[in-house]
């Protein structure tokens, strides 16, 4: 296909200061996939709706339409190896920091019901094939976006970052600690 160079939204646009936003929830394809790998025939039905997040992936086309029609979107990327994987795509390739804070990624009532409390972190952020949007905006529009996209598009989207500077490095903010985040995510094809 073909996209006009207006159009076009690469990982390399983030600024210091952009707030970090996510559309939808992550997490629920991993968590699919893992109940698909033990082939049980008793799922419940919160873990039917996972395994079906897995095998159909939401369709973001409209979503990113709206997005680049609407807004001054900095620094854009998908999330098919995880949100770790994702946020460290932006700041690498934007040379820039990234503040992640936990208690602001969106969860799942599906996710909250069927994955235990122990492993919900990692997997919040090193699932991976959500194919969700991540993307960086000037803060003043971030209200704007999360409103209207619900309205407008019956989608999720919340803020679940900022953009600092290169020194900073990536950090996620968990009931007010900081620690260093690597970057790693899903491996595709590592299914067995």
């Amino acid at each position: 296909g073909e996209i006009s160079a207006d159009s076009m939204k690469t990982r390399s646009g983030a600024k210091v200061g952009d707030a970090l936003l996510l559309s939808g929830y992550v997490g629920e394809s991993a968590l699919g996939l893992g109940l698909l790998k033990r082939i049980r025939s008793d799922l419940s039905k919160a873990e039917l709706a996972l395994v079906e997040r897995h095998l159909v992936p939401p369709n973001r086309i409209n979503l990113s339409r709206f997005l680049i029609e609407n807004f001054c979107l900095h620094a854009m990327v998908d999330l098919s190896d995880g949100l770790a994987a994702s946020v460290n795509e932006i700041a690498v390739s934007s040379s820039k920091g990234i503040l992640l804070d936990y208690q602001d990624i969106p969860i799942a009532k599906t996710m909250r019901k069927c994955c235990p409390p122990d492993d919900l972190e990692e997997i919040l952020l090193y699932g991976g094939e959500d194919f969700e949007l991540l993307f960086s905006v000037p803060p003043a529009q971030a209200n704007e976006i999360i409103a209207r996209t619900k309205t407008e598009l019956g989608v999720l989207i919340s803020r679940i970052g900022e953009v600092k500077e290169q020194n900073f490095g990536i950090k996620l903010n968990r009931d007010g600690r900081l620690r260093s985040l690597v970057g790693f995510g899903f491996e595709h094809f590592n299914l067995c």
